[in-house]
């Protein structure tokens, strides 16, 4: 039966679940002799948690289970991140996962919430694909053909979204694409001597979409006379070495 005693210090802890248990723990009986927690919180990681609240001299009174949920998103963390290095103008593999998490890190299933991949740090570099993803019902964007275009070197790309904390993957490399074209490394002299070798000798360079040298094209490259009535000679085919012939 109930007992109106006034002035019972009752604490709350908790019996079992991982959650923190935070807000005012003890609290008085009144002068019905009941004690009302109205700020009683639970932190933690998502399961059941059971609490026991008890006072001296009294046998403690255990609550039943509590289903802790996700609370509201926070932040945004990888499921799947970038990768170390990437090839120029080609999509980021394997597609890129981001995920919305509270606060304790639990996932949270909100669909609809828009996330944009920018890139923070590098130069030269443009990012392209489908940008921004909106999350699914699970609460994840799943960034499928993301691609970074341009000189060759390290970025860093960052996942924002209103009001939520953003997720910044580690730097990756950029490196060159397929080779596309050639370009002069080295100019042949404005004049030269009839049947005297170049000085300097011209040099051309492997480069992909953007301009980047191709360094592992071992490509067979030959000189030929453009205009003019001479006659070219020497070694006219070269094959590359690190991209340069």
């Amino acid at each position: 039966n109930p007992a109106a005693i006034s002035g019972v210090a009752v604490t709350v802890t908790r019996n079992s679940g991982s959650a923190a248990l935070g807000g005012t723990l003890t609290v008085t009986t009144g002068s019905g002799g009941s004690a009302t927690f109205s700020v009683l919180t639970l932190t933690g990681l998502v399961g059941n948690q059971v609490l026991t609240f008890s006072a001296t001299g009294l046998t403690p009174a255990v609550s039943n289970a509590i289903a802790l949920q996700a609370g509201p998103a926070t932040q945004l963390t990888f499921t799947t991140a970038p990768p170390a290095s990437a090839v120029n103008g080609s999509d980021l593999a394997p597609a890129i996962v981001v995920q919305l998490r509270d606060l304790s890190g639990n996932p949270v299933a909100s669909a609809g919430v828009s996330v944009t991949a920018t890139i923070v740090t590098g130069a030269g570099g443009v990012l392209s694909g489908t940008n921004p993803v909106s999350t699914a019902a699970n609460g994840t964007a799943t960034f499928s053909n993301l691609r970074i275009t341009g000189t060759v070197g390290q970025y860093t790309v960052r996942f924002s979204a209103t009001g939520i904390s953003a997720a910044t993957a580690n730097p990756l490399t950029l490196q060159p694409g397929a080779a596309t074209a050639l370009a002069m490394s080295t100019q042949p002299p404005p004049s030269a001597t009839s049947g005297v070798p170049l000085s300097p000798q011209p040099a051309v360079r492997v480069v992909d979409q953007s301009g980047n040298t191709v360094t592992s094209s071992t490509a067979s490259v030959t000189a030929s006379l453009e205009s003019g009535p001479g006659t070219l000679g020497g070694t006219l085919t070269v094959s590359a070495v690190g991209g340069i012939a």
